[in-house]
């Protein structure tokens, strides 16, 4: 509501195991965060995070 979500502001901050972590435990993956820290792991060329987050559920598709 007022900023980043916490699993964004990881993976925008290079911070892994920590986003992993966030998302282990619950972290909201709704259409427009997911869509984002997506979009942030593509653009960081962080392959295995975008693995991560499309082994739990983010649609690639999402719009």
């Amino acid at each position: 509501k007022f900023g980043n979500s916490p699993l964004l502001e990881a993976i925008k901050n290079g911070h892994d195991q920590v986003a992993s972590l966030l998302i282990q435990h619950g972290a909201c993956l709704d259409i427009d965060d997911a869509r984002s820290c997506l979009c942030k792991a593509v653009a960081k060329g962080n392959l295995d995070f975008v693995r991560c987050l499309l082994a739990y559920g983010v649609n690639p598709n999402s719009k």
